[in-house]
């Protein structure tokens, strides 16, 4: 009984921190960074050197899509979901990755038994993913590896890139302009 407490404990944290904000994460514009610095000209082209920028669409509720390539393979557009811990594919998503040769049986880590809305306990698998990437508006690919991708069973469920994808990709920060429409990452 205790094992599968401790199981469904660990799912529910897993999954139920997909709905929480980083607490360490202080949300600073890119104006005051602007302000901030001096001569502005200056800071704006050393951000633009060590950094780079992902572009986005935001679909008309207001959320945010990046393109992500999985294995050097299958291409996804993916909610950019700074509030989910993990990576979420649907069994869409890991049935074509399959096909392509990318996912193999030997990619499986583990399940997670998780209880949705209804009550329902059910189990998602979770696979490693070797390479997650994303390409920046100069057409360079930015590359992170071995992502753990929980599957879901719901064919239409959305892929989410979340922060253990987009904490390897920023080393110092991130921010968003939503004139440009990119994401910065330093």
């Amino acid at each position: 009984m205790n094992k599968y407490l401790c199981g469904f404990t660990v799912g529910m944290f897993l999954l139920s921190s997909c709905g929480e904000s980083k607490s360490s994460y202080t949300p600073v514009t890119y104006e005051e960074e602007k302000e901030a610095d001096s001569p502005q000209t200056e800071a704006t082209e050393d951000r633009e050197e060590v950094g780079f920028k992902i572009p986005y669409k935001q679909t008309r509720e207001g959320v945010k899509t990046v393109h992500v390539k999985f294995n050097d393979a299958a291409g996804f557009d993916a909610i950019f979901d700074t509030g989910c811990s993990g990576m979420s594919i649907s069994l869409q998503e890991a049935r074509s990755l399959v096909k392509a040769g990318t996912l193999k049986e030997e990619d499986l880590l583990t399940t997670n038994r998780v209880m949705i809305a209804n009550g329902e306990i059910v189990e998602n698998a979770v696979f490693n993913i070797h390479e997650v990437s994303l390409t920046d508006t100069k057409g360079r690919s930015h590359i992170v590896y071995d992502i753990p991708v929980t599957v879901m069973e719901n064919p239409r469920a959305d892929v989410l890139v979340g922060n253990v994808v987009i904490d390897r990709l920023a080393e110092y920060a991130y921010t968003i302009d939503f004139q440009q429409q990119v994401i910065i990452f330093q």
